[in-house]
């Protein structure tokens, strides 16, 4: 028989470890692989959470520069507003009110030359109806019934206290 397979199990597993180890040894590229591919993943992880946080950045930016348009033309139309109010309350002033009245030909009212018409079937303003009418308020029902309303530890102390209560009679 041969010498190696005389050998014992032990000594043939030793010398398959010796070999692994001699082949791991003589390849010293495939730790500087593995090191080169840990620093590209964490290389990448940095870079990916990078963009994320620059691509919310200029999001938030450019939101904070729509905001401050939108106030800019809140402001404008608001100015703008108090201006058309300030225009009408000085067109509808009294002065001017009379002015433009005679203007248009108008004349002051008389009150002595006022003639007033009856008209018999004119029934007259009518009351205008803001609200409906009331009504009589209809009792209000639960919308949950009360045998619902009562916590799982008060129905608990509750059938203790009739379960304590019946024992007591008896």
């Amino acid at each position: 028989m041969s010498n190696e397979k005389m050998r014992h199990p032990r000594e043939q597993k030793i010398t398959m470890n010796q070999r692994l180890m001699q082949a791991y040894h003589q390849a010293p590229w495939r730790t500087q692989m593995q090191r080169i591919a840990v620093l590209l993943l964490i290389l990448i992880a940095i870079g990916s959470i990078a963009g994320l946080y620059l691509s919310v950045s200029a999001q938030a930016a450019t939101a904070a520069i729509q905001i401050r348009r939108y106030e800019a033309t809140r402001e404008a139309l608001k100015q703008a507003h108090t201006n058309l109010e300030s225009e009408l309350a000085l067109s509808n002033a009294s002065e001017n009110m009379a002015r433009r009245a005679q203007e248009l030909g108008y004349q002051p009212l008389d009150t002595q030359s006022v003639q007033y018409l009856l008209i018999s079937e004119y029934p007259g303003r009518q009351p205008a109806m803001i609200a409906p009418p009331p009504e009589v308020p209809h009792p209000v029902r639960p919308l949950i019934r009360s045998s619902y309303t009562q916590s799982l530890w008060d129905w608990v102390l509750d059938n203790m206290a009739r379960s304590g209560g019946q024992h007591d009679e008896s």
